[in-house]
């Protein structure tokens, strides 16, 4: 498939600089920059879904704009990314929330997005299991689209669904001319749109995703078994339990069939701003042993004409970029480590409860001439109130996997603190180490992102 988002975002970072997402729209941030004329709203019944999606969302723009005027809209990318210009940093948060609360409820109510219902052909039925099959440790679950069977991956940490180009026509569900696209990562770091399709249901046994918004995309084309992705889409219908030994996978419907799913209550977290000489000490705890570590921010950087926070800890630094808290590059003792093309951001701002993201990076290793393609997974799987030593905070647990679904780290993120207050590593069959906050200092001043 060619590549035709990397041209235009190169061409529009000129004027635009850094990238945040926002929800399943994204939002970029701009100093100053080149306004783009909003296009017509289309008019005709001709027009095709995706030109019907950009008239929603300019339409929801142009009324947070007149609600928080110190932000200047001054692109809509296909994808559904906003470029915007800022005079006044402590507004976009605002604005984002609006944004994408206002565009949600105006594209489901133009019937241009398919979150899904859940529906049952059982009556009573509390739970039902699908047999799986196992590719390595990655785990296949067999479902069926508009009624065809597709083999797909289970894939907990996909934000949505992935059904190949095949699959799809085979259940009648090919996008139209025009469709909506979705903007994805795939392994090295490229970013590319594709178009995503509606399909009637996605059966699982006794139950059924209905109209749902697929991704039609070949993301495993060496692996002619499987036919895509089953995504957190349909996975957060349930409590879902891998049964290895019985290969099974255990569904539980969380949410009444036919009524869906209720948007998590509370506003979506936005990137905190950080200063220098913030603050935070842990204390960690492990089978090898115990001890404390104080992170603080030392100075500001900059890498590449992009603006960054060194932070600081046990002769260690870690370069995080202002936009997105993005980990650019590693260093001991003033000797760097790793680099990581592109910088790995592992929070995709706004959070909210039961957002999924992918990270997909390049890690080089100066010292030993090594690089490493690395993909993560990420799921805000919800909030919680967390009591450490430094006090009692609500928290958005995030968990971070390896494609075969393996947990390697749970952050316990803090808005109050900018920053976890709680963090669980895996160290493999050694078990575990958790660290905790003990106390932390944070600079006066505003706090909104830039």
């Amino acid at each position: 498939m060619p590549d035709r988002a990397v041209p235009r975002e190169r061409s529009l970072r000129r004027c635009a600089g850094p990238w945040r997402a926002l929800a399943a729209l994204s939002l970029a941030l701009a100093v100053a920059g080149c306004v783009v004329t909003p296009p017509a709203t289309p008019t005709t019944t001709a027009a095709t879904p995706q030109e019907r999606r950009q008239a929603v969302l300019w339409g929801a723009a142009r009324e947070c704009q007149a609600r928080f005027p110190s932000v200047t809209v001054n692109n809509i990318e296909p994808s559904g990314r906003l470029v915007l210009g800022v005079r006044r940093g402590e507004d976009t948060s605002a604005f984002s929330t609006c944004f994408t609360q206002l565009a949600q409820q105006r594209l489901a109510a133009a019937g241009l997005v398919g979150t899904g219902r859940l529906s049952t052909s059982g009556r009573g039925l509390s739970r039902t299991a699908l047999p799986i099959g196992f590719i390595g440790n990655a785990v296949t679950v067999s479902v069926a689209i508009n009624g065809r069977p597709v083999t797909l991956l289970l894939d907990t940490g996909a934000s949505i669904t992935m059904i190949t180009p095949d699959a799809a026509e085979k259940a009648g569900a090919t996008p139209p001319p025009g469709a909506i696209t979705h903007r994805v990562t795939v392994v090295g770091g490229r970013v590319i749109d594709v178009p995503v399709t509606r399909v009637r249901a996605l059966g699982l046994s006794e139950y059924a995703v209905e109209d749902l918004d697929v991704v039609v995309f070949d993301a495993l084309p060496h692996r002619s078994a499987v036919q895509g992705l089953l995504g957190y889409d349909v996975l957060r219908h349930f409590r879902v339990t891998v049964d290895r030994e019985a290969r099974q996978l255990v569904l539980e419907p969380v949410s009444q069939p036919g009524a869906g799913i209720a948007a998590p209550a509370g506003p979506p977290v936005a990137a905190p701003t950080w200063s220098v000489g913030d603050e935070w000490t842990y204390r960690w705890e492990s089978p090898q042993g115990s001890g404390t570590l104080v992170w603080w921010v030392s100075r500001e950087a900059e890498i590449e004409g992009q603006p960054y926070w060194v932070m600081e800890g046990a002769s260690q630094e870690i370069w995080h970029r202002k936009s997105d808290l993005a980990v650019a590059q590693f260093a001991v003792g003033k000797q760097l480590q790793s680099r990581n093309r592109p910088p790995h951001q592992y929070a995709d701002w706004p959070l909210s409860v039961g957002k999924a993201w992918e990270r997909a990076f390049e890690e080089e290793r100066p010292a030993t001439r090594e690089t490493r393609n690395v993909v993560f997974r990420y799921h805000v799987e919800g909030a919680e109130t967390v009591t450490v030593p430094a006090g009692t905070f609500q928290t958005l647990k995030i968990v971070r996997r390896v494609r075969s679904g393996a947990i390697l780290t749970e952050f316990w993120y803090s808005p109050e603190v900018r920053h976890w207050v709680r963090m669980r590593e895996a160290l493999g069959a050694s078990g575990s180490r958790v660290h905790e906050l003990i106390a932390y200092r944070l600079q006066p001043g505003p706090r909104a992102a830039p």
